[in-house]
């Protein structure tokens, strides 16, 4: 019987730290009860009555699921408005060069913002973020008919010096999400893609401030 404690304990665990859905929890719980006889009743019956652990793990299993839809939602809302943004420059310059780089990467944030709200969808929960008044200024700022393209360029780089350094905590948060692989490696990519369209920015500017 204790092995089976022990084993039903493990598998509460894993639910906890979000490495085992509910429903693979509940056919695992189901298994070990057929497979046992009236002793493991016992066993599943007092686990199911320490009240405070099992609401305890829920819990916590509830707020990491929130945690993660807060901050997946935040960054589709950030990726949405910079590719509604990036898509009005390219509509509004007379630079064909970089009205082609301007639409790639316009083409990435839209793409990323598609997939983040499938992720959402995925964790039953809504994508209804906004982005925060300081972004909302800089991309307003990015369309102002008074600014020239190279001046919206120079804007881009000030507010991302080091390519980096500015995607780096996307990175780690990713592969710190070692419970959910699919989220992991779905953020992964995004950040590949980041890192090419602020490289593009950099390289779109350097070519351009001298002239």
């Amino acid at each position: 019987m204790n092995d089976r404690k022990e084993e039903i304990r493990r598998l509460l665990g894993l639910f906890r730290r979000g490495s085992l859905d509910e429903e693979l929890l509940l056919d695992q719980l189901a298994e070990i009860q057929d497979n046992g006889d009236q002793s493991d009743d016992a066993v599943l019956g007092e686990l199911s009555a320490e009240e405070p652990a099992s609401k305890e793990i829920l819990s916590e299993y509830n707020d990491s699921t929130t945690l993660l839809a807060d901050r997946l939602d935040a960054w589709r809302a950030a990726e949405r408005s910079g590719s509604l943004t990036l898509s009005a420059w390219a509509d509004n310059t007379d630079d064909e060069e970089l009205g082609g780089g301007l639409r790639g990467a316009a083409a990435r944030a839209a793409a990323h913002a598609k997939l983040l709200e499938c992720r959402l969808a995925d964790l039953g929960a809504d994508a209804d973020a906004e982005v925060p008044a300081w972004m909302d200024k800089y991309n307003a700022a990015l369309l102002d008919p008074v600014a020239s393209d190279t001046d919206r360029l120079a804007a881009v780089v000030a507010e991302f010096p080091d390519v980096e350094d500015a995607v780096r905590p996307l990175r780690e948060f990713a592969e710190a999400l070692q419970a959910d692989p699919l989220t992991s490696q779905l953020l992964l990519t995004v950040y590949e893609d980041q890192v090419t369209t602020l490289a593009w920015f950099h390289r779109a500017w350097q070519a351009r401030k001298e002239q």
